[in-house]
């Protein structure tokens, strides 16, 4: 599918294809429901037993594993339950970058497929220049933000730690995402970028105008709302503010990109960042279903499980948002 086709409204078709064909054999963990015991079942072709080289591909969010005899003798594929289409696309990124293939958590990101935008400028604008009474004294919301935090930058910039988390998760689950900004499946390292940095400006901007200091207490509802049609056009012209003068703002690539971009360009980057949103929502009502189907969807629903702080699905070693890759060295992390 063309961006021109994304851009003609088929936001949700991309398949997110990849494939992995393995080396040797693969065992999964299976436990057991009732008595909570564990073991390690070899992955075989339910036809003829193969379990050595065998292909797993993943579709969508559909899984499949292709038995590697040749058609005349078996080549069949059967659907696998066991293994998701979120760890075969991380598998597929260790083998092609020359990693250990591994079986990855089924629900928590092992490895960023996320790509890095190397840029010469990596220099931060300050506060609006009309702003200046800002600058100086920035507002009470910001200030409170910052020492929620314990930074000494402005929330911004923990915006654009949890934009990465949300868009790594994302990527893996959406086969539009994966398509679109994923690289080596046809993507676009810019239209990563600037797609993160929507995603941060509306969380940026859903805590402000929500009075959230503490960013991962953030609805998820009110995110998307930042996304809709009518609010998404503010961010563009959006300028966050921060404590302190040269942290906690945009890069200055970053602000000609949303002054210059043409209709279409911000069209793409828009429904982007509004797909990252919409799918971890979706998860979101998933994964925190009660199961009680006799109940309203409200009163279902766990109420942690709106917030944003319910999506740390990376696999982080001290549990930090790292949001060092936008503003660089001078910023650190958020635990």
């Amino acid at each position: 599918m063309s961006k021109d086709e994304y851009n003609e409204g088929h936001v949700r078709d991309g398949m997110g294809q990849a494939s992995v064909t393995l080396g040797g054999e693969l065992h999964v963990q299976q436990k057991d429901p009732l008595t909570n015991e564990t073991w390690l079942r070899l992955i075989t072709c339910p036809q003829c037993g193969a379990s050595s080289g065998i292909t797993l591909e993943a579709r969508y969010q559909s899984s499949v594993a292709i038995c590697p005899r040749p058609s005349g003798e078996c080549g069949r594929a059967w659907s696998i339950s066991h293994i998701n289409a979120f760890q075969i696309r991380q598998m597929l990124h260790l083998a092609t970058s020359g990693q250990a293939v591994a079986l990855p958590d089924p629900r928590r990101v092992t490895v960023s497929l996320v790509p890095e935008l190397i840029e010469d400028d990596l220099s931060l604008v300050g506060d609006p220049p009309h702003d200046r009474a800002r600058n100086e004294s920035p507002d009470t919301w910001s200030l409170i933000a910052g020492a929620t935090f314990g930074q000494h930058d402005g929330p911004f910039a923990v915006s654009t730690g949890w934009a990465r988390e949300l868009v790594a998760w994302g990527m893996l689950v959406s086969g539009s995402l994966y398509d679109h900004l994923y690289p080596p499946a046809g993507g676009s390292v810019v239209d990563a970028h600037m797609t993160q940095l929507i995603v941060a400006l509306a969380i940026y901007q859903a805590s402000r105008r929500n009075d959230v200091p503490d960013l991962s207490h953030l609805h998820l509802e009110h995110l998307a709302d930042e996304l809709d049609t009518e609010r998404a056009s503010q961010l563009r012209a959006l300028r966050p503010t921060s404590p302190r003068r040269k942290s906690g703002g945009l890069r200055r690539s970053d602000v000609h990109r949303l002054e210059h971009a043409a209709p279409r360009e911000w069209d793409l980057w828009h429904r982007l960042a509004a797909e990252v949103v919409a799918v971890h929502c979706e998860s979101r009502l998933r994964d925190s279903d009660t199961g009680d189907s006799s109940r309203p969807l409200a009163h279902r629903v766990k109420p942690w499980a709106g917030q944003l702080g319910s999506r740390r699905l990376s696999l982080a070693r001290d549990g930090a948002l790292d949001f060092t890759w936008y503003q660089g060295g001078n910023q650190g992390h958020a635990g």
